[in-house]
Formats: structure tokens, sequence, C-alpha cells
């Protein structure tokens, strides 16, 4: 989630001449049909700020991590969620093994971590 104030979100929004924040989310929902489109809008988007940034170095950095963090909270909000719901409904048999196995490691690690001596912290 981009983080970013309410002043810094108006602003981006009057950059694009558009009046309140759904507007933003909608023209890309409203013309975007599939993922080409979509991926196409934001490349425009991309090219946009590129232009405006510049093209240097910082301006691709920037461009790469924003998509990646974008990439990132996506995976994080919306496809594991759904991994994990589907995974319940469904049954997950193809990954069943794993989970037992790391389960079980963990089990055996808290069962060391229990038995170990602190170390004193030399005070």
């Amino acid at each position: 989630m981009p983080y970013i104030t309410d002043k810094e979100r108006f602003e981006v929004l009057d950059f694009y001449g558009i009046d309140n924040r759904i507007a933003a989310a909608q023209l890309i929902s409203t013309y975007a049909e599939n993922g080409g489109q979509l991926n196409y809008m934001i490349s425009m988007t991309i090219s946009e700020y590129l232009e405006k940034k510049g093209l240097s170095y910082d301006t691709c950095q920037d461009i790469l991590g924003m998509l990646e963090v974008v990439k990132a909270e996506f995976i994080e909000r919306v496809v594991i969620p759904y991994e994990k719901l589907k995974a319940k409904e469904n049954g997950d048999g193809i990954w069943d093994w794993v989970d037992r196995e790391i389960n079980t490691r963990l089990d055996i690690q808290d069962e060391i971590w229990k038995h170990q001596t602190p170390i004193p912290s030399g005070k």
C-alpha cells in the first residue's frame, strides 16, 4: 500500500485531473477488460512518469522498486490468503507432506530450544 499522506494523494489525482480517489481506480477498472489492457494502462502510467522525471538510473530504480513492492504486497494480501482459502475448501494434497515435514521440524526445534541453557548476558 502506498503509505502517502492525504495531501500527496490529492496532488497525484490533481496531476491527472481526477476529482476523487475512487475515480483513478475506476478509470483502470472501467477500461481494462483483461490482463493485456491492464498491462498497457500501467505501462502508459510508468512511461508518463519516466518522461516527467527523466530517463536516469535513479528513475529506473524507483520504478523497478515500486513494481516489486506492488507485486510483493499483492502476493501477501491477495494471492496467499486466496490460496489458503482454496486449500481449505478443496484440500491441498500436493503439499500436505511439506506442511507435515515443516511442522515436525519446528516441533523438534522447539523441544531443543526449551532445554537449552540461556546464555548469561554478562551483566
